[in-house]
């Protein structure tokens, strides 16, 4: 092999390998980060504090939460739907915004009459627990957004 062939495959080696190491890392790189970055939606707070209580107060809380959720679930379908027919009215050739403030009006409520059964359930659980346990409960009562964060309403931000 000639001097500018070794040099050539060596180069070609070079890079090959950057490339190879580059792809391993930044596999290794995107797998922590997605251990890290699990949905609300995986173990949900309140599933947590729940697991907490004793097993007899578990199990009861536990079933009175999975009726209530099934029940939610409707609502918040529901939601979805009106809010689904929002934007294709809100789209349409002629624009009816009566129509699409009643669509956004019925999202609304269905989604309210969710958040109270939630809401409504966990509050069920707490009755029958001692102050302990529902300090510990209490903060499951924090509205969530759908990305996991607490829904932090209240005065907006002053612009800097």
């Amino acid at each position: 092999m000639t001097d500018r062939g070794l040099k050539i495959a060596l180069g070609v080696s070079v890079a090959l390998n950057i490339f190879v190491v580059g792809a391993v890392a930044g596999v290794l790189v995107a797998g922590l980060r997605g251990l890290d970055h699990r949905t609300h939606r995986e173990r949900p707070p309140v599933i947590q504090m729940i697991q907490s209580l004793d097993e007899t107060d578990r199990a009861a809380a536990e079933q009175t939460l999975q009726g209530a959720g099934l029940a939610a679930r409707e609502d918040f379908d529901a939601a979805r739907t009106h809010r689904s027919e929002a934007i294709n009215l809100a789209g349409a050739q002629t624009f009816d915004r009566a129509a699409v403030e009643a669509a956004l009006a019925q999202s609304r409520a269905a989604e309210l009459r969710g958040r109270d059964r939630l809401e409504g359930s966990l509050l069920d659980v707490m009755q029958d627990l001692d102050q302990a346990d529902r300090q510990r409960l209490a903060p499951g009562l924090a509205r969530r957004s759908r990305d996991g964060r607490r829904d932090r309403r209240g005065p907006p931000r002053r612009e800097r």
